[in-house]
């Protein structure tokens, strides 16, 4: 402007990206820098200076996160029925198949457990110390059948080196 530089825009563009970079690779490169130096004296944007490419592949984005976000709030009311119905049958067999279906998905889990009434969350709280308890029970019993069976052995080996 007036013999003053007061903007510059620099691009890079690939001759092998797409068709119309195949034989006018250099003319894609020199509107794109054009563009952004238009773009950074303010001409043609509202916020930021991007590329087409860049435009294209943010829209994309944002699809693809909003069928990814579709697709998991499915899920989750999916699996919140499906929980629901099993915790008021005291289903313990559907309670389970429930909880494989979101076991190492946080945010699948969370989605489901927000859905359950405050009853709900209390019944699977007192179940989750329930099999605790019984875990540990389970636990203790094997241990003791274990000792069992090692006392047994070591006096059978006792009793053969007797002989």
């Amino acid at each position: 402007v007036d013999g003053k530089l007061v903007a510059t825009g620099m691009a890079h563009e690939e001759k092998s990206k797409n068709n119309i970079n195949a034989t006018s690779f250099v003319e894609v490169c020199e509107t794109s820098a054009v563009g952004r130096a238009l773009g950074m004296m303010g001409i043609g944007i509202t916020n930021s200076v991007a590329t087409y490419d860049e435009v294209k592949n943010a829209i994309a984005q944002q699809e693809a996160n909003a069928k990814a976000d579709e697709l998991m709030q499915y899920k989750a009311e999916s699996l919140s029925g499906k929980l629901i119905m099993a915790i008021e049958a005291d289903d313990e067999v559907g309670i389970t198949e429930v909880e494989k279906d979101y076991r190492g998905d946080t945010p699948l889990a969370t989605r489901v457990k927000l859905t359950l009434s405050p009853e709900h969350q209390e019944y699977m709280a007192e179940r989750k110390e329930r099999k605790q308890l019984e875990s540990k029970e389970k636990a203790k019993a094997k241990h003791e059948d274990n000792v069992a069976h090692a006392k047994a052995f070591a006096d059978k080996q006792k009793n053969s080196e007797a002989e």
